[in-house]
């Protein structure tokens, strides 16, 4: 990664088993994508299998990000 990073910049994408990676090689980088722009990138892709049929939907490991995500216990 560091000699993608000396070839490529500070920000490499790639994909990995069809799926699209980011790969960030300075804290600045990963400052600027994580902390400030955090609503762009907060939701994950959903297994379908381990999320709705082993957790019932209800597994915070695999939530989206959204209003259900922000709830409270009582």
């Amino acid at each position: 990664m560091m000699e993608w990073a000396s070839q490529y910049g500070e920000i490499v994408h790639i994909k990995l088993g069809g799926k699209d990676m980011i790969v960030l090689n300075s804290a600045e980088a990963a400052d600027e994508l994580l902390a400030r722009r955090s609503n762009n990138y907060s939701n994950r892709a959903v297994p379908h299998v381990a999320h709705d049929i082993l957790r019932g939907g209800l597994g915070i490991t695999f939530m989206e990000y959204g209003p259900s995500w922000k709830v409270r216990p009582a």
